[in-house]
Formats: C-alpha cells, structure tokens, sequence
C-alpha cells in the first residue's frame, strides 16, 4: 500500500500516513491511527498538527481519500454537468509554519464534452493561477496590515514563517488584491447601529512614474475621509485630495445616502470641535428631511474628549506660553478645569444644563482664556451634552483608534500610491471590524482547529 510520504522532499519534516485511515485498517483503534499517521519527530511535540487540521477539513469538503489518492467526491463538470474522465495524477505542496511541507496527491480529470483539464478544485484554498495557497497570501497581508512596515518586512516574515521566497512585488499584490476585494464587500443594515463617528488624517503620496528607476517623484497631501460605527465598528471611508468643506459635505452626503438606501437610520453623528462641522450636518440633516429620506433630525455631537484636551491646551497656552508644555499647572486652574467636569460628567442632561448655568453666573472664577471656553460650551450645549443621551456618542475616540495604525513613526505618513493607500485602507476597515476579516476577502488563515477533529470526521467516514 503505497502513502503520501514517498512524496515528501528529503528535507521535509513532516511525514503523515493517511493511509492509517482506509477501511482495511479496522483492526486499530482511533487513538492508534491518530499517533500512527504522524512521524515520530511530531508526536515529540512540533506544532504542525493543528495547522494540517485546518487544510485537510477544508479538502475533505470536496474529495474523499482513494489508497493515498485524494478524488473527487462528485466527479463531473460545473460547465456541462458530465462525468469527468480521470487524468494525470497532481501533487500539491501546501507550506506550513516552520518550513514544513504537506504534499498531497489529488486525482486529475479531464472533460471531454468541454474539452477542459480540470485542476484541483479547492477554491478557498487556491485560486486560478495561484502558486501559493489563500492562507499564505492571508498571512503576508495579516502581517503587513499589522505592522505597516514595509513590503520587504512582510516578505521577510514569510520567509521566516513558512521557509518561502517572495518578491517584494508578489507581497505588494496581494495586499493590492486582498484590498480591491475587501472595497467589494457588501455591508448590510444589520452592520450599522445608526451612531458614527467621523475624522480624517493627512496622509502623502507620491506621484508621478512610481516603480521607474530615478523618475522624479513629488509628494502629495491626501486626506482619508473616515465615518465609523462606534458600536460595531464597521466603517466607511474614501481618499480625497483636499479637507475642503466641500469634501466633507460630499463625503458625508454620500455616506448618508448610502446608509439610508441600506435602510439604516442615522441617529447621530460625533466629531471633534471644529466649528464647520456643525454647520455641515445640519446642512445635510435639513437636505434629507426636505427630500423625505429621513423623519429625524440627523443630531450631532462634539466630542467631550477633545474638549476637555483643549481645556488643558488652553490653559497651558495661558499659563507657560506653550499648550503642550508637559508642566504641572497650578492648583487653582486644575481646580477651574475640574468645574467643567460637573457639567460633561453630570448623571443627566438636566443636572448638566443646572451646572452649566451656575458656571456661567460665576464666571468670575476662571481666568480669561477659560471664560471663552466656558462660553463655547454654552453655545454649543446641545452638542456637548447629547453624549449624556447617547453615550455611545461622547468621543471619537473609534475613528481615532483606526487612525493610529495607519500612522506609526516608522512610515512616516508615506505611501507610495493612493491606490496602495486604498488598499491598505480597505483591509484595515474590515480588519478592524472583524475577527472574520481575512475570510470575509477569501484570503481565508484559520490554523486554530485541532487535529482530533479532523481525524475524528475523517475517522467518521470511513465507518
């Protein structure tokens, strides 16, 4: 009886009989066949196990073992529905962590009514014209997205991982590719709670003839547009080439009518302080209402955060001549700060509104740069205070937090392209939704199950 390990290179470490599991093999029992299909150097504890799992489940989803032959459960045509005859055997290495191989026989097929060669048929696994299977393209981009490093690091990390040379070129493509699929992905109202938080960040690119050696490239500003669910953190964003109060007005117009045609509703939205803010959303808000999209006001809040931070600018600002001097301020200016905390803290709207106007009636007690923002939170109490409604709206600190990986020291606020920008982008958005998310762009790395299963459902249907 021949097994799959004949195939395996000399420097393979990995060696696994699934043989142990043909119906001849009744007279060992499940624990038997579980510790015999291994080599010996793995049951002294490499951890390869789990990882194989994962692959072999997804094969077994289609095709059935034959000898040490994987064949195809259902062998016809998807074009023309006949059966399919039998070809040339194929093997398939699928790289595993550590440098490992597991090498596979599959069963080739040939139809001759479509007079088409049929290759393997594992369509999470490899796609047409692949070389590596999903789950290593998923690793590079997971790594890439994680670090933000660089594309020489990612392909540095998957050489280490999983013993593999790639180009610098093959990494930058599939990130490309894994963001093209991820901007395809289609969220649905059950993605959304109706709260959002919007904020953008300066970023650069380069253009002109990027990738021709010593081609003059000049660097440009780019904003990304960010509006972010801050209960399911789903989000929408876009890349525009200026922070204009147009842009924004487009951008947001654009993301309500989206959500609306979804048929979510859009309760409120929180931003940082800026004063155009305000004036958009209402603009939008009144726009949709007169248009009968919507039935509500769209409300919007100020974010507390950012208040309370300009509050300590401010006086910092005042006091040293520096709003980001790291010194302690005095006594009674902390305690003048901590006044507005009565009124951003309060259990109510009600209790805020009551502090507020005591402030005000003693405004006295605040030195001058501190009045005015005293009265700025009295003009625009109704942003401020919403939060106390709506906690879900008290800060942006969820657009925020999606920023800050898009923006350590080390790239420097630097992308090459603002389609790569794109890209990096559109897989951060799901990536920071969902622990689902290389799934979700079929670049599927899911090593977490464990053998037992796998051998258990194996054992299964050979019964």
């Amino acid at each position: 009886m021949q097994s799959i390990d004949k195939y395996l290179p000399k420097n393979a470490s990995f060696d696994m009989r699934l043989d142990m599991f043909l119906d001849e093999n009744t007279g060992l029992s499940l624990e038997e066949k579980k510790v015999k299909s291994f080599g010996l150097h793995l049951r002294k504890g490499i951890k390869i196990k789990e990882d194989v799992s994962t692959i072999l489940e997804e094969i077994l989803i289609t095709y059935r073992l034959e000898g040490s032959i994987l064949v195809l459960r259902n062998p016809t045509c998807e074009k023309c529905e006949k059966k399919l005859r039998k070809k040339e055997l194929i093997q398939k290495a699928f790289p595993l962590p550590g440098g490992n191989n597991l090498i596979l026989t599959f069963q080739g097929y040939y139809c001759e009514v479509c007079n088409d060669n049929k290759r393997l048929n594992l369509p999470r696994l490899f796609q047409k014209g692949d070389r590596y299977p999903s789950y290593v393209k998923g690793e590079a981009v997971r790594l890439y997205e994680e670090h933000l490093s660089s594309y020489e690091a990612a392909k540095g990390e998957i050489k280490t991982l999983f013993g593999k040379e790639l180009s610098k070129r093959t990494a930058r493509l599939w990130v490309r590719e894994a963001g093209a699929t991820a901007e395809r992905v289609v969220l649905t109202k059950d993605h959304f709670s109706g709260f959002f938080a919007y904020d953008e960040e300066y970023v650069k690119v380069f253009s002109g003839k990027v990738g021709i050696r010593n081609a003059k490239l000049t660097r440009e500003e780019n904003y990304v547009f960010l509006l972010r669910d801050t209960i399911t953190k789903n989000a929408l964003l876009s890349i525009e080439p200026s922070l204009s109060e147009k842009n924004i007005y487009d951008f947001l117009t654009k993301m309500c009518l989206h959500l609306i045609e979804l048929g979510v509703p859009i309760h409120a939205i929180v931003t940082d302080g800026k004063r155009e803010y305000n004036s958009i959303i209402d603009r939008i808000s009144k726009n949709l209402l007169n248009s009968r999209l919507i039935s509500t006001p769209i409300k919007h809040a100020y974010c507390v955060f950012h208040f309370k931070q300009d509050l300590y600018e401010t006086a910092n600002e005042a006091w040293f001549g520096n709003k980001n001097s790291k010194e302690e301020l005095p006594e009674h200016i902390l305690n003048q700060i901590g006044l507005f905390d009565t009124v951003l803290d309060a259990v109510s709207k009600e209790v805020a509104e009551k502090m507020l106007n005591k402030l005000v009636f003693e405004q006295q007690l605040f030195i001058k740069p501190l009045q005015k923002q005293l009265f700025r939170l009295l003009k625009y109490k109704e942003e401020y205070l919403l939060q106390l409604t709506f906690p879900q709206i008290r800060t942006t600190n969820v657009a925020e937090n999606f920023f800050s990986i898009t923006k350590p020291s080390k790239i420097k606020h630097e992308y090459k392209t603002p389609w790569g920008l794109n890209a990096v982008l559109q897989t951060l958005k799901l990536k920071k939704s969902s622990t689902l998310w290389l799934d979700s762009i079929g670049f599927h790395f899911n090593f977490n199950d464990s053998l037992s299963l796998l051998l258990n459902s194996f054992f299964l249907m050979k019964t």
